[in-house]
């Protein structure tokens, strides 16, 4: 499946004026994945690195990380990033 930015969330990409976000939209609208690439943006924009936890660990590879990992993709960034698993227990 081909990853997109979509155009709905590109405000929402570009913004870091609040503090909270609040993301409508369906299943598959790929509010993930734009989270993903505002945050890998961000994070070459101030040098930050990024922990994401969720409250279902389970889902976490197969949601969180793969999403991040794609957005790293997506934008062609490979040799800035190391991504680590750390798995807690």
């Amino acid at each position: 499946m081909q990853k997109t930015i979509n155009d709905h969330f590109l405000n929402y990409i570009e913004d870091w004026n609040h503090y909270e976000y609040f993301l409508l939209g369906s299943y598959g609208s790929s509010k993930s994945f734009n989270t993903a690439i505002k945050l890998i943006l961000k994070s070459l924009q101030e040098e930050r690195r990024i922990l994401v936890v969720r409250k279902v660990f389970a889902t976490l590879k197969d949601s969180c990380y793969t999403d991040l990992k794609d957005a790293i993709d997506f934008l062609d960034l490979d040799q800035f990033f190391t991504v680590k698993k750390v798995r807690l227990k």
